[in-house]
C-alpha cells in the first residue's frame, strides 16, 4: 500500500479517494520487416492487440478502441507531446511498410464522429500532420476491474496529410490547464471522467535484453507498478518552461546535476589511425566528470536519441576516444559495443533530492554496417533532450496536477499494480520499489557476455565481428555481422566515416 510523505512540516496526513482505477498496458518488444527507419527523429511505431510496442526502430504503441462500433486504432505514446491524432498518410511516411501495419480510424464507419469544422497542423522534429479536428467516443480496453475506461466524448485529430511520420500519435503531456491544448486532452479527461484520481501516470519503457516475447515495460493510467523499480520513487519538481527551449511551453523539465562516464576497462582499439583521431592507447579514467553537463533537461519518450549541445557531445566524444563530425555525430570505435562502461546521470538539486539512473555505453552505440556511433544528436541551441537511450533505464510517475516527476532505476520482478490516490495539497507519493536489482546490472552482465562471444579474424585487411547488444538499439542500427570500415576497403578517411554515420543518424 501506498504511503505519504508531507513537504511541509505542518501537513496532515493524506486522504485518498480512490476513483475507478487504473489501465495498464504492457510495453512489447517487436521489429516490423521492411522501411527505413533512420528517416525519423520521432519514432513509427507497431502494435499487437491492446499491448504497446517496442520494435528495433524503437516505438511504444497502445491500441485505443475509437467510436461506434468501436475501431480499434493505433498510436504512439509520446511524453513529449500533448494531442491524440491518428491515421498516418503511408504514402508519404518515413517508413511505408511500417505505417501500412498500423490500425487506422474510418470515420466514416462511426455513428459517434462529429466534425468540428476545425483543423489544425502539429510538426515534430522530424515531419508533421496537418489535421481535421473531431470527437468521438474513446476506450481504453483492460481497467484494472476488467471493464472498459469510456471517455464519452474526446476530441482528436484525424490526418488529412502526413509527412515522414509513420503513425498516430498519442501525446500525453501537458493539456488545456497549461494551455498547451485549447480543450481536454486525455490525461484531463480520465481525470475529469473520474476515471482517474488526478492528471497522473506511470511508465516504464522497458529493456532491450528482455527474453520475454511481450517485453517487461508498461504505462498505467492512474496507477503504478512497484515491481517495475529498484529502491525509492524520487520526487524532483517538474521545471517550469526554460529559456533553452527554442519554443517555450510546459514540458516535462527536470534538473540534471552532472553526467560522468565510467569505462576502466575499456582500451582505445587498433584502428583509430584510420579513423584520423587523436587518441592514447590507455583507459578512460573513471570516472570521469563531463563539462557542460547540468542544466535542465525534457524527458521526452517521442525522441529516439539524446539531444545533447555540440560541447557536451564534443566532451563525451573526448572521454571515449572518438571525435565529433561537424558538431552533428559522436564516432567512436564499435569496440565500444562490447564495454561495460555506462555513463552516469544524476537528476535533482543541490539541496534536494537525486536519483541516479545509469545507462550502458554499449545500448548507445549504433553500428551502421561497421560504422559506430553513439545515439545522440545535435540538440537545437542549448536545450537538453533525454531521449529513449535513457529513458529505458528508469520508470517514472508523472503527476501533471501537483508538477512533480518521480523517477527510480528501472526493473523487472514481476508485476504488483495499484491505483495511485488522490494527493491533497503539499503532499506527494512515497513508494519503495519491490525489486532488488536494476535492469542496468542485468543488461551490463548481458553485453559483457556478447562481448566474451564475439570474434575478430583478420585476413586480407578485413576485421570483421559479432554485433552487439546494441545492434537492436534505437533507430534500428545494426543487424547482422559488423564489418569495420578498414577492413572493407584498406584505408577509409574520417571524413567518409563521419559523413555515412551523419546520414545514418540524422536523415
Amino acid at each position: 500500500m501506498p504511503s505519504f510523505t508531507s513537504l511541509a512540516l505542518a501537513a496532515s496526513a493524506a486522504t485518498s479517494v480512490l476513483a475507478a482505477g487504473h489501465a495498464s498496458f504492457p510495453i512489447q518488444h517487436r521489429s516490423v520487416a521492411g522501411g527505413n527507419p533512420r528517416n525519423l527523429q520521432k519514432r513509427a511505431a507497431g502494435h499487437d492487440g491492446a499491448l504497446l510496442a517496442n520494435n528495433s526502430y524503437t516505438s511504444y504503441v497502445i491500441d485505443l478502441e475509437i467510436g461506434t462500433p468501436s475501431q480499434l486504432v493505433s498510436v504512439s505514446i509520446d511524453t513529449g507531446s500533448s494531442i491524440l491524432w491518428m491515421n498516418a498518410d503511408c504514402a508519404n511516411a518515413g517508413n511505408q511498410p511500417y505505417c501500412e501495419t498500423m490500425a487506422q480510424f474510418n470515420v466514416d464507419k462511426s455513428s459517434s464522429w462529429r466534425d468540428l469544422d476545425q483543423t489544425s497542423t502539429i510538426s515534430y522534429g522530424s515531419g508533421n500532420a496537418s489535421l481535421v479536428e473531431g470527437t468521438d467516443v474513446v476506450r481504453i480496453p483492460a481497467n484494472v476491474d476488467g471493464t472498459d475506461m469510456t471517455i464519452p466524448k474526446l476530441q482528436f485529430g484525424v490526418a488529412s496529410e502526413t509527412y515522414i511520420v509513420s503513425a498516430g500519435i498519442l501525446g500525453v503531456c501537458f493539456g488545456e490547464p497549461e494551455g498547451l491544448t485549447t480543450y481536454p486532452n486525455i490525461i484531463d479527461q480520465l481525470s475529469l471522467n473520474n476515471l482517474t484520481n488526478g492528471r497522473v501516470f506511470s511508465m516504464a519503457l522497458g529493456n532491450l535484453t528482455s527474453t520475454d516475447a511481450a517485453g517487461n515495460g508498461v504505462i498505467i493510467f492512474g496507477g503504478i507498478d512497484t515491481k517495475k523499480f529498484v529502491g525509492d520513487l524520487v520526487p524532483l519538481p517538474n521545471l517550469p518552461e526554460q529559456k533553452t527551449d527554442p519554443y517555450p511551453m510546459p514540458r516535462y523539465w527536470v534538473t540534471m546535476e552532472s553526467v560522468t562516464i565510467n569505462g576502466t576497462d575499456k582500451v582505445v582499439p587498433t584502428n583509430q589511425a584510420t579513423l584520423n583521431m587523436t587518441t592514447t592507447n590507455t583507459p578512460i579514467t573513471s570516472p570521469k566528470l563531463l563539462a557542460n553537463s547540468s542544466g535542465p533537461v525534457i524527458m521526452d519518450s517521442g525522441t529516439s536519441f539524446m539531444q545533447l549541445p555540440s560541447e557536451f557531445m564534443k566532451d563525451i566524444a573526448t572521454a571515449m576516444g572518438g571525435s565529433l563530425f561537424e558538431g552533428s555525430a559522436v564516432v567512436v570505435d564499435c569496440a565500444w559495443q562490447h564495454s561495460s562502461g555506462y555513463l552516469q546521470f544524476v537528476f535533482g538539486e543541490s539541496s534536494g533530492n537525486h536519483v541516479i539512473i545509469d545507462v550502458p555505453l554499449a545500448a548507445i552505440v549504433l553500428n551502421d554496417d561497421g560504422m559506430c556511433g553513439l545515439g545522440i544528436q545535435p540538440s537545437d541551441g542549448d536545450i537538453m533532450i533525454m531521449g529513449d537511450t535513457l529513458m529505458r533505464q528508469a520508470y517514472y510517475v508523472f503527476d501533471q496536477d501537483n508538477k512533480y516527476i518521480y523517477m527510480a532505476p528501472f526493473a523487472d520482478c514481476g508485476s504488483d499494480e495499484e491505483t495511485l490516490p488522490q494527493l491533497s495539497e503539499g503532499e506527494f507519493f512515497s513508494y519503495t520499489g519491490a525489486c532488488k536489482t536494476s535492469a542496468f546490472a542485468e543488461e551490463t552482465a548481458s553485453i559483457a557476455s556478447a562481448g566474451a562471444k564475439a570474434t575478430a579474424t583478420t585476413k586480407g585487411g578485413s576485421t570483421t565481428g559479432a554485433t552487439g547488444a546494441a545492434a537492436t538499439g534505437t533507430g534500428g542500427a545494426g543487424g547482422g555481422a559488423n564489418t569495420s570500415a578498414a577492413g572493407r576497403s584498406g584505408t577509409v578517411s574520417a571524413v567518409v566515416l563521419a559523413a555515412g554515420l551523419v546520414a545514418h543518424l540524422l536523415i
